[in-house]
């Protein structure tokens, strides 16, 4: 059986930034991330075995370092941590932080922002809760169900980092439809687009494809949407998952990762992969 590697998988740029950011904050004293740096849960291991756990709001005392997940959050929280007295080391992706900025500047010039995400997804909920009344939605449909909400009005259109561009091209046609005027910004980061671009490329060409990322992880589910689209898919968190019996006739097994998955999870994957081939 063929193994074939995605060319654009796993860790992104935010995500190895706000891993070298608490790993240069390692040491003594008491050290948190605020809500999973990343999620990933083995990644979220190796970090409580440097000394650096999870922390919520009301635990923080003054003098802690707080780190900001790369997911961020929203004003309102960045300032109740502040104000607790902790040092701040924000580890926010660069991407994440101009969808915030990006939508405020629209909110200032007088445009209602919809944006497109997961309602519940940590990165959604820290931009919504920094601007008024945001409309969130989280597909094509939503946006056609919603039609008489936005007609005739000024709105301004972003996204959560992980979109794919097929959603966001589908509801910016919705909105340009019926709205008076439209202020967009295509706020998918580079990363998630190649990353579902080389995937799909991968699972053109394989019997199966394999995802390996948190199954909590947004950018990693979207992965395994998309290949099961154009082959047979199974979504594993790490090597523990993988079954032998998925791989029998099998001529080739496409691997791709999401980008917060690290790579030694993917080697191992690969690795076990290629003990099946022999057995």
């Amino acid at each position: 059986m063929e193994i074939i590697l995605a060319k654009n998988k796993g860790m992104c740029f935010g995500v190895r930034r706000a891993l070298d950011l608490a790993f240069k904050a390692a040491g003594p004293g008491r050290i948190y991330t605020y809500g999973p740096l990343v999620h990933n849960k083995d990644v979220v291991k190796d970090l409580e075995d440097k000394g650096i756990s999870i922390t919520e709001l009301d635990d923080i005392k003054q003098g802690d370092l707080i780190i900001i997940r790369a997911h961020g959050v929203s004003d309102k929280e960045l300032d109740a941590i502040k104000k607790k007295g902790a040092e701040v080391i924000d580890a926010t992706c660069p991407f994440v932080s101009k969808v915030k900025k990006d939508a405020k500047e629209m909110q200032e010039k007088g445009f209602r922002v919809v944006m497109l995400g997961q309602k519940d997804h940590p990165e959604i909920r820290g931009i919504a809760e920094s601007l008024r009344d945001p409309i969130i939605i989280s597909s094509t449909e939503d946006a056609r169900e919603m039609k008489q909400e936005i007609k005739d009005k000024r709105i301004g259109f972003v996204s959560q980092t992980t979109q794919s561009e097929k959603s966001f091209n589908g509801v910016l046609e919705v909105l340009k439809d019926v709205c008076a005027e439209v202020d967009v910004s295509n706020t998918i980061c580079n990363a998630t687009s190649e990353r579902q671009e080389s995937a799909k490329r991968t699972a053109s060409e394989s019997d199966i494809m394999l995802v390996v990322g948190d199954k909590r992880s947004a950018n990693t589910n979207k992965l395994a949407e998309l290949c099961s689209e154009i082959t047979e898919t199974r979504h594993i968190e790490n090597v523990s998952e993988l079954r032998p019996e998925w791989f029998k006739g099998m001529k080739t097994a496409g691997i791709t990762a999401g980008a917060s998955t690290p790579d030694w999870i993917v080697d191992e994957v690969v690795d076990r992969l290629k003990q099946i081939q022999q057995i």
